[in-house]
């Protein structure tokens, strides 16, 4: 699975993993050992997807609070850098 920065209001704010097969969309955070900070899905076959819809965002609970995600927020994705720290 691929890693991109998740930027909120154009602020580093956690690496996200792309899912980017069947078995990583239809999984998404269930059954994780270890959670990622972000979880980038792109709507595929499975359900129809909200109009304009493109990607969802999963992460655990209380992230979006703690990185001050809110209604009216730009989010943007941009690649990680090789040893990049959060």
């Amino acid at each position: 699975m691929k890693e991109i920065r998740l930027l909120v209001d154009g602020k580093a704010v956690a690496d996200a993993v792309v899912a980017d097969t069947v078995l990583t969309r239809t999984r998404g955070l269930l059954f994780r050992r270890v959670l990622p900070e972000a979880l980038l899905l792109r709507p595929w076959g499975m359900t129809a997807p909200l109009r304009g819809v493109t990607q969802v965002l999963e992460a655990p609970a209380g992230s979006f609070e703690r990185w001050g995600l809110e209604v009216g927020s730009e989010l943007r994705l941009a690649e990680a850098l090789p040893g990049e720290v959060s």
